[in-house]
This record gives C-alpha cells, structure tokens and sequence, in this order.
C-alpha cells in the first residue's frame, strides 16, 4: 500500500466520524502509531492530501497542525512535512563549532539535500484568509515590483484574484543594511505601512525560551549576540 493509497477515505471518513481534520489526524496517528508511516517518512504536500482526501486544504492544513504539536510529525521550511524522527536528539558541544555536515561526519552519518517540493503556490478561495508574504521585496527588479504593485492596489495579477480576507504583508532589506536593495517606486512605497524591524537579543531569547528552541543555539548566543543578524 502506498500513502496515497492509505489516505484515500474510504473505510475512515464518515459524515458521523467528527470533524473532518479529527479524521484526517486519527487515520496520520494509526498510520505512525502502526509504523506503515516510519519515522523520517515524508508527508505530502498540503494540496496533495487535499486532493486525494476531498478535504480543504484549510481542513488539512489544522490537522497537520495538531500532529506538528503533538511532536509525530516535523515541519521544516523548504523540505516539507516528514514523521517526526525516532532517534534521540544529537548533542552538540559549543567548546568546538563545527558545520552541520562535518558533525553528522564525525558521527558516522551522511548528510545530503534533497527538494521536496519546489513551485509558487498562491492562496486559493478555500483557504478563506490568511497572509501572503512578499520576502526580499527591495530586492526584486522594478518588474516584479510592479506585479507586486498590482497586487497590493488591485488585489489582482493577470486573471489572478487575491481572495477575501488576505493581507499583503512585504519584507526586505534598506539601502544602509548593505544587501541587494532597489529603491521602491512612490506608487508602491506610498500604499504601505513600513517598520524599521530591529532585533534585540533579550526579545530573542524570551521568544526562545517560549517556543521550545534548542538551549544549545540559546546558549551560543547569549555568548555571541553580534551573530544574532547574521
């Protein structure tokens, strides 16, 4: 059996069953609690789930939320959803900063990289709202800003509509930070809200310790806060 084919609701989705990311949860936890879904096992794309189920993505999307805090599955940005792995968490000493891939070297592991998944995915109407984030927008060329422009203003680019409820919000680097950056147009500057973003090491750490990071990373820079923008 494949995991399309574990995913497919026949036998496990019921008008009576609950609500429907209930299901979708239950049927991910017996398939890991089973071991068919072994730890490290890549999980679909959110789409990819919301097709082969019927479900929204919306659906889909809280009940892959409710796995990632109940430590079964992991989500890293850019390599997707995966079981959340079965070995004990790898101890790193800070006498001796190394790189990711010479540790897991000396270790006796490999290491690779490996795309999941790769594409622009732009909101769709059954995702009711949320937000759409524009990264590096001062590093884009005058020719994306003004698709940008034409989102922002329009809520438009091309036959694209930006649904109800969706809120542009843009980020990017200024002139004196000393990376790429392209001045933005009036027409575009002049429709936003901007915020000098500063980071602060004790915000950081307070963020930190409320969201579980690893001390290790918290440690080196309580020692080193200058590599905090870096």
């Amino acid at each position: 059996m494949t995991v399309a084919e574990f995913l497919l609701p026949e036998g496990w989705l019921t008008e009576d069953g609950g609500p429907l990311y209930v299901q979708l949860r239950k049927r991910i936890e017996a398939g890991i609690a089973s071991g068919f879904l072994a730890p490290d096992m890549p999980i679909p794309p959110e789409r990819d789930i919301a097709s082969l189920t019927g479900l929204s993505r919306v659906t889909v999307r809280k009940a892959i939320a409710d796995l990632v805090e109940k430590r079964l599955i992991v989500q890293r940005q850019g390599s997707g959803s995966s079981v959340a792995p079965a070995n004990p968490r790898v101890e790193q000493s800070l006498s001796r900063l190394t790189s990711f891939t010479e540790d897991m070297a000396r270790r006796g592991f490999k290491s690779d990289i490996r795309w999941l998944e790769r594409g622009i995915f732009l909101p769709s109407p059954d995702e009711p709202a949320g937000i759409l984030f524009l990264d590096e927008l001062t590093a884009a060329d005058q020719r994306l800003q003004i698709s940008a422009y034409s989102l922002i203003l329009d809520r438009r680019v091309g036959n694209y509509r930006l649904p109800d409820g969706w809120q542009v919000i843009a980020a990017g680097n200024a002139s004196f930070h000393g990376a790429v950056s392209h001045d933005m147009g009036t027409a575009l500057a002049d429709r936003m809200f901007h915020f000098n973003v500063q980071t602060t090491i004790d915000a950081f750490l307070a963020h930190a310790v409320a969201m579980g990071f690893a001390p290790e990373v918290m440690a080196y820079l309580k020692v080193r806060p200058d590599k905090l923008d870096d």
